[in-house]
Formats: C-alpha cells, sequence, structure tokens
C-alpha cells in the first residue's frame, strides 16, 4: 500500500488517502481516507469521461470503488 497527501503544506489528515492494492488483482487498487476510512468512487455508478468522484463507506466488491493505475517508460517522469 502506498499513502498519499496531495497538501504543500505537510500532510492534513483530512487530505491523507491510503492506496491499498486489491486481493489477487495486479492492476486493481482502493483509496482510502485515513480519516474516515471511505472509498473513493464514482457518484452514481456513472461510467463516462467527467463523471464525479466522491468518498462513501467502503463496499469490498463494489465496482465504482475500483480503480486501476497505469504508467509508462516511455520517459524519465
Amino acid at each position: 500500500h502506498v499513502s498519499m497527501a496531495p497538501s504543500r503544506q505537510g500532510s492534513l489528515q483530512s487530505q491523507a488517502w491510503l492506496i491499498q492494492r486489491n486481493a489477487n488483482k495486479d492492476f486493481d487498487f482502493s483509496i482510502h481516507s485515513l480519516a474516515t476510512g471511505y472509498a473513493v468512487d464514482i457518484i452514481h455508478h456513472l461510467d463516462r469521461e467527467g463523471a464525479k468522484v466522491g468518498a462513501h463507506p467502503w463496499l469490498p466488491g463494489a465496482g465504482n470503488q475500483t480503480w486501476s493505475f497505469w504508467g509508462t517508460r516511455s520517459g524519465n517522469t
């Protein structure tokens, strides 16, 4: 798992997130708030570009709370 905090002034508990790989899935992750334990999900299960995200109680297996991270090795960043 990885912890992430997008604040330049230091880690705020309300802005600290835990990124955790889902069991037996190489590219499936869930993102949880360290302050509340809620998971980031897609609101209303909308499957389109520009859909809004929010944080709701964790529901294991909920497809709208599963995230994939992909990268490239074509650059040096």
